[in-house]
């Protein structure tokens, strides 16, 4: 059992969006459902893309968050359209706010490489 956190919050670059959902937060951990939405112009030079999250909370404490899985969107616009859940395992109980950096690494088959890097987005946890 956990509360969920309404945030629908998303952040765009280069053709990359990313949207935070939702959280489920408990006592120690907190769960995300992000979408990676990609515009399909992005695949005449990339043929990936992963969404990431990485987070620091109120106090400082910085997270990783690495992803549980991801399900591709039925009928999206691009093949890499993508809703990814994360969790943060050991989340400070006494941390009051997070804030989400999300990055995107876009790739293609000639080992041709980018880090995108976003604007933080900040939920409260209360």
């Amino acid at each position: 059992e956990g509360k969920q956190i309404v945030i629908n919050e998303q952040v765009n670059k280069e053709g990359v969006t990313i949207e935070l959902i939702d959280a489920i937060k408990t006592d120690v951990n907190l769960t995300i459902n992000y979408l990676q939405d990609i515009d399909p112009a992005i695949h005449e030079r990339w043929g990936y893309v992963e969404a990431e999250l990485y987070a620091i909370d109120n106090l400082g404490k910085k997270y990783e968050l690495p992803y549980n899985g991801g399900t591709g969107i039925v009928d999206g616009d691009s093949s890499e359209d993508i809703l990814w859940n994360a969790t943060i395992h050991g989340l400070n109980p006494e941390a009051t706010s997070i804030t989400f950096y999300p990055f995107a690494h876009v790739s293609n088959s000639q080992s041709d490489n980018k880090r995108i890097d976003f604007e933080p987005i900040t939920i409260e946890l209360n």
